[in-house]
């Protein structure tokens, strides 16, 4: 039996279910405190994990005489999606982050890294995109204006593959369809797949999960949100 598993990109504190999506717009951030912890990987369910962290003062890491600014801060979450043939990631963090990124992928699962979907541009999501198209030798899938985003900002690993509206990855059973658009404006960031991430800065992406209702968005900004701590 296929399993169909729609991805949507504006970070999230969790999961939301997509009547938790439909019926509580405008979104509220709740504040998490967050102690230092190294990047590890989190299940969400059975076949979906997180890859989070490092949750540090500095978000790559403090240089020598740096202290930060009192808190502690994390960079966009990573969704691995096990398959039996294979494994679907939805992005992969700061480009000093991406080879212990693919080391806690090998924890999750030893299966082969068969497609990498972005959710947005911003570095703290897919600013590891050419770390990782150099190690794995895969495609990245994106909409055609986070390419369009990568080539403006001449921020190098733009993805390869593109979409307008709407696209489909299947692998071993499992379907991931990320719609949307990654916006130029600063209040308006677009796209989907599954999985999951949580908020930092303004943006916000969407997608339509079917029998499961995971649901992954990253950048999402509401009149009504408090602050995070998270970056």
């Amino acid at each position: 039996m296929r399993t169909t598993l729609a991805i949507t990109f504006a970070a999230v504190f969790g999961i939301l279910a997509l009547t938790g999506v439909t019926q509580q717009f405008p979104l509220k951030q709740d504040v998490e405190i967050l102690k230092q912890a190294p990047m590890h990987p989190e299940k969400v369910k059975e076949g979906l994990y997180i890859i989070r962290g490092p949750a540090l003062p500095c978000m790559v890491g403090c240089k020598p005489g740096e202290t930060g600014d009192g808190l502690i801060h994390e960079s966009g979450d990573v969704a691995v999606r096990v398959t039996p043939e294979g494994l679907i990631l939805v992005d992969d963090k700061f480009p000093e982050q991406a080879a212990e990124v693919l080391k806690q992928v090998k924890v999750v699962s030893p299966l082969p890294v068969k497609y990498m979907l972005n959710s947005h541009h911003h570095s703290d999501h897919a600013g590891g995109n050419a770390n990782v198209r150099r190690t794995l030798g895969i495609d990245i899938i994106g909409h055609k204006n986070i390419r369009e985003n990568f080539l403006r900002l001449k921020q190098p690993g733009e993805p390869s593959i593109t979409f307008t509206d709407r696209a489909a990855v299947y692998l071993g059973g499992v379907e991931v369809r990320p719609t949307g658009s990654d916006e130029a404006t600063p209040t308006a960031t677009r796209s989907s797949i599954s999985p999951i991430s949580r908020p930092s800065t303004p943006g916000i992406s969407s997608s339509t999960p079917c029998r499961s209702s995971t649901i992954q968005v990253a950048e999402v900004r509401s009149s009504s949100s408090r602050p995070s701590t998270r970056s």
